[in-house]
Formats: structure tokens, sequence, C-alpha cells
């Protein structure tokens, strides 16, 4: 019986050795050296960023998963610091955190991702998503930071505060280490700025959202804060698809969108059953496949609230006198539909607000328990359909509070895009890395839509 037990254990061992000899790379691993203070005077107020080493170098890691690489917490996968401020007055402080590329690196920062917490006790506080290493190309007014250099966070304070951060730095993904020779090294140095002054416009999605909008056009019913009117500047393009936004948590600050358009066209349950919980949609929308809609968006757990609660209790009220129901039938999910109630706050009971866009598509919403659901059609009044008719889907999501706006307008013809969904330098990306709505340009001119 030991016998047998050692024969497997070595070919365990044989295993793991295979694979690590399959690619370039040997063993992940941090080399940190210099030690510095940085200390930022502005009249009144000193800030202080404190670290034992403020320069990262990654040698021989192995491409990484997101998933992996954000809750690394082995020796040498990630890099704590941290930031006191010491303001005296009634003065504002706006300050950024950056990393600028340093020494002779040996691989493309767009191969290098890097994610940055904040740490509370033992928990961490996401304040971005996972994003390649990029350099701004432009100065940063309001904190003082240079052009050429990776903005992290910005943030704002007006009283004396101590924080811990805790940054990682991986290879992406998608990066294929096989024939670069290996031993490939890449180095950044993590820099704080700061200058006080008025405070500086948000980039979070829930703040510009609501803030750029004109005047009226949302309705607050306490919970949410919904977008409203005809046409708004709500469009966010996310994951090859375009979505609006459609209303912000008060409390969580968390932003819930819709497709533009129908996704799909399938059932929403078998017949004689309008629960969502364990419906046909449900699955389709959850399903983390390439079958799936979830499957299809990109790296969706740094992007989405994944335990969103979607309230899909039964109403046959009248479109203009629905009210927020007290949640009888609420599912956790990351994707779900929008409800009747969201859909009539998005006009105030109205048919020719922005959700009605010439489609007809599903609600969330029955109608009663055992053969109608609601469904939104061309004219965008509601009407009831049975659960086993193929009609048309816009899916709907949450954003994660932290989520930040990287350019746009949020027009249709230049909608927000989202910090990390944002790309830039696309050269030498593979076909299986890109998301299902996207386009392709060819060099001759001609474009592809991938569906």
């Amino acid at each position: 019986m030991k016998k047998k037990e050692k024969i497997v254990l070595v070919g365990l061992i044989l295993l793991l050795v295979v694979t690590v000899v399959g690619v370039s790379y040997a063993a992940f691993s941090y080399r940190k050296r210099g030690e510095k203070v940085n200390t930022i005077t502005t009249g009144q107020i000193v800030m202080t960023y404190t670290e034992t080493d403020n320069i990262i170098q990654i040698d021989g890691a192995l491409p990484t998963t997101d998933k992996t690489g954000t809750v690394q917490l082995k020796a040498g996968e990630y890099f704590d610091f941290n930031i006191s401020s010491t303001i005296v007055g009634n003065v504002n402080i706006n300050y950024e955190i950056s990393a600028k590329e340093v020494g002779e690196s040996t691989i493309a920062g767009s191969n290098i991702k890097l994610y940055l917490t904040k740490l509370n006790g033992s928990e961490e506080e996401p304040l971005m998503t996972p994003e390649t290493y990029h350099e701004e190309s432009e100065e940063n007014t309001y904190t003082g930071r240079p052009a050429g250099e990776m903005s992290l966070y910005k943030g704002s304070m007006n009283s004396s505060e101590n924080n811990n951060y805790r940054l990682r730095m991986y290879v992406d993904e998608n990066y294929n280490p096989q024939g670069d020779g290996g031993g490939l090294t890449f180095s950044v140095r993590i820099n704080v700025y700061g200058l006080a002054g008025d405070v500086m416009p948000s980039s979070k999605v829930s703040d510009v959202v609501i803030e750029n909008l004109s005047s009226g056009s949302t309705f607050d019913d306490g919970v949410d804060t919904f977008i409203t009117g005809e046409d708004p500047n709500n469009y966010i393009w996310y994951s090859g698809k375009l979505w609006r936004a459609v209303s912000v948590n008060n409390k969580a600050k968390t932003t819930k969108l819709v497709t533009q358009w129908d996704i799909s066209r399938i059932p929403y349950n078998a017949s004689g059953s309008t629960t969502f919980a364990g419906s046909y949609m449900e699955d389709w929308l959850n399903d983390t496949s390439v079958d799936g809609f979830l499957g299809n968006l990109r790296n969706y757990e740094n992007f989405l609230v994944t335990d969103a609660s979607w309230d899909a209790t039964i109403d046959s009220t009248d479109l203009g006198s629905i009210t927020r129901s007290n949640g009888t039938n609420v599912v956790t999910d990351p994707v779900g539909l929008l409800n009747v109630y969201e859909y009539q706050s998005s006009n105030n009971g109205g048919t020719d607000g922005y959700l009605n866009n010439g489609i007809s598509w599903w609600t969330l919403t029955p109608n009663n328990a055992t053969n109608l659901v609601n469904y939104i059609v061309i004219s965008g009044t509601i009407v009831n359909i049975l659960p086993s008719m193929p009609a048309g889907v816009r899916p709907s999501i949450n954003l994660k509070p932290n989520i930040e706006i990287a350019s746009g307008e949020g027009t249709e013809s230049n909608p927000y895009r989202l910090k990390g969904d944002n790309d830039s330098n696309l050269s030498g990306t593979l076909l299986n890395t890109r998301y299902s709505g996207e386009y392709l340009t060819f060099g001759t001119g001609e474009i592809l839509h991938i569906s």
C-alpha cells in the first residue's frame, strides 16, 4: 500500500515538472529595491507616501488570469504601501497614485496588468479593474500627475488620513510565452502626487452618468435615481456591446445597465411557468460558457455585481400606475432583466422614453402566476404573452461602484467607455480574445462585426 502511494506521488511531481517545462517562464517573483519617502507640501498641507521599496519588478512570471492575479497573497506576489496626510485648515487635497515603467523591461507593458486595492483591516476594497500598463497622454492638473505615467487611482481628502494600499502586478493571460526565450522582466515605480484645490470631477460611472445629464432628466424614488427622458446621454460601451445606463443605486452606488438592442430571441420559460428562478431565461443569461450571455462578457467578475438582486415579483398593474414592489420574489444573479417598475420609471410612465427604441423585449415581471409574462412591444406599451414564446431579450447588469469612465461623452456616436475595457493597443491581438459585438478592421479597410 505504501509503495503504491509513492508511485502516485512521483507521478504528480513529474506532471508538474512537465507543466513548468512546457512554458518559457519559470516562476513568479517580485524583486524590490530602493527606499524612499515622497513628501508633497502645499501651504499647510503635508502628504507623505512611505514605502520600503517603491520599485516593483516582475521576473519570469507565468501568464495569469484576472481571477487568480487579483487575489495572490503569497510572499512576493503583492506590494503593500501606505499614504498618510496631515491637513490643517479648511482645505482640500486631490491626490493620485500612479505607476511609471522604469529600467530596461524586456516584456511590453501591454502584456502586464496592474490591480490596486485599499486595505480595510483584513478586507480589500477594489479601487480599479485590472488594467494593462499604459501611460496617460495628458497630465492631471488637479493632482499634479505628469503625462507619461499610468493612473491607478484618484481621490480627494479634506482631513488628515492614513490609508493602506495593496498593488498586484502580473502577466496578462492572453500573452503567449512560447518562443520568447523566457527570463523576461518588467519594472514600475509607484508614485503619488497631490495638490490643494477644488475637488476634481469624479470619473466613476455612478457619478458621471447622473452629473452630465440636463436638468430634469432624473427621478429619485428614495432607493434608486433613474435616468429619464427620450434620448439622454447615457450610452455606455462595454464588452463589445452598446448599453444604456438606467439607474444608480443611492446607497451602493452601483449602476444598472440594459443593452440598447435585443441580444437574442428565446422563450422566457416552459409553458405554464412564469417563475424567473430556474427559468430558461435565467439559465441563458447567467451561463458562463461560450453559449451563454454572461460567458461573452469581458472579465465580468471585475465589472459586474455578481450577487445583484432582481425583483421578479408578479405585477399586473397598468403602465403609469406601477409602484415599487415589496420584493416577495427576488432572485440573486449577475445578469437579469428590467422589471416593469424600472421600465415605467425611465419616462414617468410614458411610452416615448429612451428604452422604447422600436424593438420588442421581455421584462422580468410575470403578469400572473401561471401563464403570462409582461412584454414591451414596439409601441412602448406593455402586453402579456406566454412564457414559452421566443421573443426579444435585452439583458441587464449592475456595474460595481468603483468602475470608472475612461473616455466618451455618453452619446450614441461617442458612448462612455470603461477603464479596463478601453483597448488602445491591439497590435498582435488574437481573435479568440475578442468578444461578441465587437468590430474588426482589416488592412483592406473592410469591417467585420463579430457575432
